[in-house]
């Protein structure tokens, strides 16, 4: 039987991830980790326009969709 984790764990996994990886604070990750999950919310939608900050410190502002379109 596959179990769906719920949305809450997914976030805080994302949180972890944050955490880790920017050695941030918990409330700033855990901000982060909302942000990201609405963001992929809306990819599954459609098109959508965000910004982002690389690991090099520079901001970047980009367009994505996770929806598969046929070729």
């Amino acid at each position: 039987m596959v179990s769906k984790t719920n949305f809450r764990v997914r976030v805080m996994k994302y949180a972890h991830q944050l955490l880790k990886s920017t050695h941030k604070s918990w409330r700033y990750c855990l901000l982060k980790a909302w942000e990201l999950y609405r963001l992929a919310k809306k990819m599954r939608e459609g098109v959508v326009k965000f910004v982002f900050e690389k690991a090099d410190g520079s901001i970047r502002t980009a367009s994505g969709t996770l929806v598969n379109v046929p070729a």
